[in-house]
């Protein structure tokens, strides 16, 4: 990596103005750098990392997640993480390392419960979390007398509005889940299966067996995204599957996944994570 790779803010448990906090930092990688997220574990601590830009692709233990901007990503203690292929993708986050037995002493134990039972991992993270981490990062740099006690009321805020966020994250989840009506199911069942065909809202809506406007309505509604927005996640997510694992080339995945170019797929692909098809699939190793 280049000294211009990256900027990068980091503070150590010894550097911390609060106990509980054991590492607390900001980094903005400005291209993807290889080798800057290996497996690792944090014995004693919760991490909440919060994306402000970019797309990165994180794994813990078993699972891989993709993550958004404006998305908070957590892991628990002990638990196995790192990034796919150790590969760090262009973006920008806040993250930080709490210890919840020595945030206890000052927080009480009502708050550790509860993100003791955080179990959903990447959510939609409230632009106060962004607030937060810039005022707990500006208060480490200033060390004023006052610096622990307006520390501490940042992190007790951060985490309350993550605990929050994560609480209605998952009531959405839950509601979503419910309220997926079985015309729209079948439409995502179509879609699902059909990732390299081209379609009309017309057509869908035939499949799901609705008017074309209350299924264009319906779906985003209970989607959260309009079809083709969703196909295209898909398809995305689809092709980093395909990327990693190093069997076809850029030009195939393209045409398999129904982009009309492989052009028109490295635009999309790029617009999405920051890179490249190539780009991607040379950080992961299989090129």
């Amino acid at each position: 990596m280049t000294p211009m790779a990256a900027h990068r803010l980091q503070y150590s448990v010894h550097e911390s103005v609060l106990p509980e906090v054991n590492q607390l930092g900001w980094d903005h990688f400005r291209v993807a750098s290889q080798g800057e997220l290996h497996e690792h574990i944090h014995k004693d601590a919760y991490e909440f990392c919060y994306l402000v830009s970019g797309s990165v692709d994180w794994w813990v233990e078993d699972s891989i997640y993709e993550v958004r901007p404006g998305e908070v990503f957590v892991t628990r203690p002990g638990e196995r993480h790192g990034g796919v292929d150790a590969v760090m993708h262009q973006c920008e986050l806040y993250w930080i390392q709490v210890n919840l037995d020595a945030m206890s002493r000052f927080a009480g134990i009502s708050l550790a419960r509860e993100i003791e039972r955080m179990s959903i991992r990447p959510f939609a993270g409230s632009p106060v979390v962004n607030d937060r981490f810039k005022e707990l990062l500006n208060e480490q740099k200033l060390r004023t007398p006052l610096s622990v006690t307006a520390a501490r009321a940042a992190l007790h805020s951060l985490l309350v509005t993550i605990v929050r966020d994560h609480a209605v994250h998952r009531a959405s989840l839950d509601a979503r889940s419910a309220g997926t009506s079985v015309e729209v199911r079948r439409a995502l069942d179509w879609l699902e299966k059909h990732l390299n065909s081209d379609f009309a809202v017309e057509e869908l809506a035939t499949i799901a067996g609705l008017r074309s406007s209350r299924f264009y309505e319906r779906f985003l509604q209970e989607v959260g995204f309009t079809p083709a927005e969703y196909r295209s996640r898909m398809r995305i997510t689809q092709a980093k599957r395909l990327l990693r694992a190093g069997k076809k080339g850029v030009t195939d995945i393209a045409l398999d996944l129904g982009f009309s170019t492989s052009q028109y797929f490295a635009t999309v692909f790029k617009n999405r994570t920051g890179l490249t098809p190539r780009e991607y699939q040379l950080k992961s190793g299989n090129a």
